[in-house]
């Protein structure tokens, strides 16, 4: 599970991800496009709809044995990331979470760049930036860890082995 604010890195990390392992990409931002015609489309009334979607995806993905699912979302607060998180736990999956601490003023300077309906309101990122809570193992994740800080490489592995069964490493 990728977190952090609109414009904090994730998406391009995922891809990062994405080009080490055979893995599957659960995007909100993505899901929204299929939804609107235009990526990360925000439309506040598919929201349930999104995240419907995105738990039938996770879920998929993690009925393969040892298959690394990556949710990339905001995924900001530890009521966001319940779901998710407990969704894995009753698949029998180890559960990471990765974590973009972001400048605002950084954060915000991405999404101006963004064209379309990617480019998020940017009182939406502020909001987000307010009320994101760091993740913690206490939220029942067996790794966090700071995304920003680790080589995509290492990361790689490490979440190939935990999808294998082997434990996380200790910070």
């Amino acid at each position: 599970m990728l977190c952090g604010v609109q414009g904090s890195g994730k998406s391009t990390f995922a891809k990062a991800l994405a080009e080490q392992l055979d893995l599957v990409m659960v995007a909100t931002d993505a899901i929204r496009q299929e939804l609107t015609g235009e990526y990360g489309g925000f439309v506040a009334s598919q929201t349930r709809q999104v995240l419907r979607l995105a738990k039938e995806r996770v879920r998929s993905g993690l009925a393969v044995p040892e298959r690394v699912v990556v949710y990339d979302a905001t995924n900001a607060t530890v009521p966001a990331r319940r779901p998710f998180v407990l969704l894995a736990r009753e698949q029998g999956a180890a559960v990471a979470a990765g974590y973009f601490e972001t400048p605002l003023a950084v954060a915000l300077a991405r999404v101006r760049r963004r064209r379309g309906q990617a480019r998020v309101p940017l009182h939406a990122v502020r909001q987000t930036y307010e009320r994101f809570v760091v993740p913690s193992a206490a939220e029942g994740f067996d790794w966090v860890f700071d995304a920003s800080g680790i080589d995509v490489e290492t990361c790689a592995r490490t979440l190939q082995g935990l999808a294998a069964g082997r434990a996380a490493p200790q910070d």
